[in-house]
């Protein structure tokens, strides 16, 4: 059976967010781009880990910014690009570790 919820922490708050729609997987994709300036697949395809690194943020900003707005309003974040990278790992390594896993599964 797919698993269309998955329920996950930040911290010590819970979040749950459902499998993205057609309209949020095309905005997911959407906000990638326009996060690197258009980038994305170069980016993706330079080799560079630095490069990677600048991705996996750019991924997790992407889905949680589109499929768990709940997030930013908790946080108070009115930008995750304006995050030290710090404090934004957090919220990468939860999208790495158990929301990325889950939706490639999906």
């Amino acid at each position: 059976m797919i698993q269309r919820v998955k329920k996950f922490n930040i911290g010590e708050k819970s979040f749950t967010v459902s499998f993205p729609n057609v309209g949020q997987i095309i905005d997911v994709e959407s906000l990638k781009q326009a996060l690197t300036g258009g980038r994305y697949g170069v980016m993706a395809s330079s080799g560079v880990a630095s490069m990677y690194y600048a991705l996996d943020i750019v991924d997790a900003i992407a889905f949680l910014q589109v499929c768990v707005p709940e997030i930013a309003k908790y946080y108070d974040i009115r930008n995750y690009t304006s995050m030290s990278p710090e404090k934004v790992q957090e919220f990468v390594s939860v999208y790495q570790n158990e929301i990325k896993p889950w939706y490639d599964g999906v």
